[in-house]
């Protein structure tokens, strides 16, 4: 029995490529059970935390770092620590934008490479700005305040961010 591409109307043709897309990031999403399950990001933790240390004290702050534990107000009474964790390195979201740039159908290697050559750094130095306004924002208002923008607010903000990102690259790689 031979098989014949059938021919598809407009909006079965889009439905396609909606399900190749769908079906191709389901696929990448694996790395990320992986990398969660066996992966050492400690590299990427100390890169994090030494560029966290040198950025504050560049904006005045007192800073030390031990391993990954970030001492913010060295010399006060009650400095501020925090552990700067894998998860702090917004490592899942640039592997998700890396995700859907590979997921799309029909655009080239070339420029998904520039798309994650332009947009990975913008989401590392973001995830960096997230974390100084998150210590800023625990020095100044407190802890609850500082976490909850930390743990709701920068999250959908990363999350958003990764998907405009994305999608201002898709509009630029079709456009090209």
């Amino acid at each position: 029995m031979i098989l014949r591409k059938a021919k598809l109307t407009a909006q079965q043709e889009r439905l396609w490529r909606v399900f190749v897309f769908l079906a191709r990031l389901l696929a990448l999403s694996v790395p990320v059970y992986i990398i969660i399950s066996f992966a050492d990001l400690s590299p990427l933790q100390a890169f994090t935390t030494g560029m966290l240390a040198w950025v504050m004290e560049g904006m005045g702050y007192s800073v030390s770092v031990q391993g990954f534990l970030l001492t913010v107000g060295t010399g006060m009474a009650q400095p501020l620590v925090f552990f700067i964790s894998a998860d702090c390195t917004a490592w899942k979201s640039m592997l998700f934008f890396a995700a859907l740039a590979v997921a799309v159908p029909g655009i080239s290697w070339r420029k998904r490479g520039m798309g994650m050559l332009a947009a990975l750094p913008v989401i590392w130095a973001v995830n960096l700005f997230r974390i100084i306004v998150s210590v800023h924002a625990i020095n100044s208002y407190g802890m609850e305040f500082g976490m909850f923008l930390h743990d709701v607010l920068w999250q959908i903000g990363l999350a958003a961010l990764v998907l405009v990102l994305w999608a201002a690259w898709l509009q630029a790689a079709k456009n090209k």
